[in-house]
């Protein structure tokens, strides 16, 4: 079809005097670019009638043909600039919804545009991690904070750490990121370490509470951080977060009697099978095929105290019950059901011993758990 368009004729109308006629020709020109029957050659043959629409002294033609082209897939790249370039409302519009601009392109547009496209860019959907890198590295921090705030935008590790590394102190970030579930988890666990310290140390010199109670309260607070990210990684990433908690000395007691309490079991076995050095289907066979004893045995061997074995081991006990009713999810479900157990299913256990697993229950189960295992323990007192 391009020996059949008339291009002079068409850059004629583009620069008739009418500001009318500009318009009609710029709707004519978005549908003929919108018909998926235009080839590409086509679209390309009419590139410099678009142009000079596009550079057009009246807005009006300017957002009569933006608003045609805005969200077609096939738009000459120089109208995309020449769009970008214009006043702002115009280029916003462009930058942050047109699905014909590249990501090599928005990586340039980003190292040499102005605050506002970058922002515009930055709300983008579904943006890619390089392009979101980019912004990171070459975005202030509004534009930083404006992408962060994008939940489709499809940051990857490189550009988390890149973030901490610019911004990492920053609190108008860390409230932000904290919010983003793709986080990787360690650098999730990160973040809450700094908030907590930081809010310990605002607490202490603030003088509202006894410097050692502070740290009890800020250190329970941020394993319930530390214990939430775990409860969303992925199996996959399990491994890796165990390891670098290890690495860290993060990897408390107690932050596996947590993990236990609401039946994120998975970290457990990865737990375990690290401070155990022995391999995962090993550990995973003596949890779950071997009864307490086995259970025991592998707890013993990953030096964990004796103390919390119990909790442990009714965690285990209902994990093994609620897994084959796909209920493990239900973090409130799991911690009532570990209180039934501990009331009822275990002979050995004295009434002095159920209140001590209880207490613990209380102190490291889910928040949903905790006002029912209060009540339970005062009910308890009452009886006594």
């Amino acid at each position: 079809m391009t020996s059949q368009l008339d291009i002079e004729y068409l850059l004629e109308v583009a620069r008739d005097p009418e500001v009318y006629t500009r318009s009609k020709l710029a709707n004519q020109l978005t549908e003929f670019v919108e018909d998926p029957a235009t080839s590409d050659q086509d679209i390309d043959a009419i590139s410099p009638v678009l142009l000079v629409l596009a550079e057009d002294e009246s807005g009006i033609v300017r957002r009569t043909l933006l608003g045609g082209l805005r969200d077609l897939p096939r738009v000459p790249i120089d109208v995309i600039f020449s769009f970008a370039a214009d006043e702002d409302d115009i280029a916003s519009e462009i930058l942050m919804h047109s699905p014909a601009i590249r990501d090599h392109e928005l990586i340039a547009i980003v190292k040499i545009c102005d605050e506002l496209r970058r922002t515009s860019i930055a709300g983008r959907a579904n943006l890619s991690p390089p392009v979101c890198r980019a912004l990171i590295e070459h975005g202030p921090l509004g534009v930083v904070q404006a992408l962060l705030g994008n939940e489709r935008a499809k940051i990857d590790a490189a550009g988390y750490e890149a973030v901490m590394r610019r911004y990492g102190s920053t609190g108008e970030v860390e409230s932000i990121l904290i919010k983003r579930r793709d986080l990787p988890p360690l650098l999730a666990i990160g973040l809450v370490d700094t908030v907590s310290d930081r809010l310990q140390a605002f607490a202490s010199n603030k003088k509202w509470l006894h410097p050692d109670k502070a740290a009890q309260v800020i250190s329970d607070a941020k394993e319930d951080g530390v214990v939430k990210i775990i409860s969303r990684a992925d199996i996959s990433e399990n491994r890796n977060v165990v390891r670098g908690l290890m690495v860290q000395n993060k990897l408390t007691p107690s932050l596996v009697l947590r993990a236990a309490c609401i039946g994120k079991m998975d970290f457990v076995e990865e737990s375990f099978a690290l401070l155990a050095k022995m391999p995962l289907p090993m550990v995973h066979n003596m949890m779950f095929s071997r009864g307490a004893m086995g259970l025991k045995a592998i707890y013993m061997k990953a030096g964990l105290p004796g103390a919390m074995f119990s909790a442990v081991r009714v965690a285990v006990d209902v994990y093994r019950e609620l897994r084959d009713d796909m209920e493990i999810s239900n973090e409130g479900r799991f911690g009532r059901r570990m209180i039934e157990r501990i009331l009822t299913q275990y002979e050995e256990f004295s009434d002095d011993d159920k209140r001590y697993l209880l207490s613990m229950l209380r102190r490291y189960a889910s928040i949903e758990t905790r006002p029912l295992v209060d009540r339970v323990l005062n009910d308890m007192a009452a009886a006594a």
